[in-house]
């Protein structure tokens, strides 16, 4: 934000600024992407002057803005217009300079975002204003996109039938959903994440199957239908298929795994019954032997 000195009207100044001359000064000024402004600190913000870029801003020429009886508070949102007179009192009971956010109402009726920042110092019996205000409108429908993404994602984890979980390449899990709780057996993903610490030792049955896991990721950055035997809390075993990847920063550097697990147990016992079948006698339990001829 340029310095309060330089939002002053060009008239103001008699000579130049650190090199600059008063016609420069005011060119600067204009040209911000934004409204430069000088206004009487009462209930109402008379303007006394403000830049070009009002007009961008808000709608309004700097003519309109200095003669309104409205001051610039007719045309903050009304709405807003008394969070914005107490913000700024708060403010100025401090060292007089002041950070807002509020919504204002364009002639044309749109309705922006815009962010104000200035100081308050003394002006014979009252208080002036110079400050700076900036249209963020479209910052803040990122942030309102991301908030609302971030909405979705938490209900779809929070709600999803099958495990999700976020680990560590050293076998700790950074996060997890109620359905992978229930699924090893855990109260609440809280308890999941504060026990199982450990996935190598304490999740897989086999040895060495995390470390085929971490294997897999380093090499493909994948794992699909990644199926093992694993432990639940009370040590019962189950069976489970892990799909998961690498989530790296947009700089390449590794955040964290993350994948879904689903229970197959029940396919597995189904299986082994079918393998069992196959190669067992039903009536004798023996192992069936292939038959095979004499010459």
């Amino acid at each position: 934000m340029p310095s309060t000195q330089s939002l002053r009207p060009v008239s103001l100044h008699a000579h130049a600024v650190n090199g600059f001359q008063p016609a420069a000064l005011e060119n600067l000024i204009h040209h911000l992407d934004g409204m430069a402004y000088r206004g009487r600190h009462d209930p109402e913000r008379h303007m006394q002057f403000v830049s070009r870029g009002c007009l961008a801003l808000c709608g309004y020429s700097a003519a309109q803005l200095t003669a309104s009886s409205g001051g610039w508070m007719g045309v903050i949102h009304k709405d807003d217009r008394q969070a914005v007179a107490e913000a700024l009192a708060s403010s100025l009971r401090g060292n007089g300079r002041f950070a807002l956010q509020y919504r204002i109402r364009t002639a044309g009726g749109q309705l922006r975002h815009v962010r104000e920042s200035g100081v308050a110092s003394p002006d014979g019996d009252g208080m002036v204003l110079e400050g700076f205000v900036m249209d963020v409108t479209s910052q803040q429908r990122t942030i309102r996109a991301l908030a609302q993404a971030e909405m979705r994602y938490r209900t779809i984890f929070e709600h999803a039938q099958e495990g999700i979980f976020q680990s560590s390449k050293t076998g700790r899990y950074l996060a997890a959903n109620p359905a992978l709780a229930r699924l090893y057996g855990y109260a609440s993903p809280e308890e999941l994440i504060l026990n199982l610490s450990d996935i190598s030792c304490q999740l897989y049955v086999e040895a060495g199957r995390r470390e085929e896991f971490l294997r897999l990721m380093e090499t493909a950055g994948e794992v699909v239908n990644f199926e093992s035997e694993v432990y639940r809390k009370d040590g019962q075993r189950i069976w489970i298929s892990e799909n998961a990847h690498v989530v790296s920063s947009e700089h390449g550097r590794f955040l964290y795994y993350e994948g879904t697990v689903q229970d197959i147990s029940e396919r597995k016992h189904y299986q082994q019954q079918l393998e069992m079948q196959a190669n067992f006698d039903a009536l004798t339990g023996l192992p069936t032997a292939p038959c095979c001829t004499t010459g």
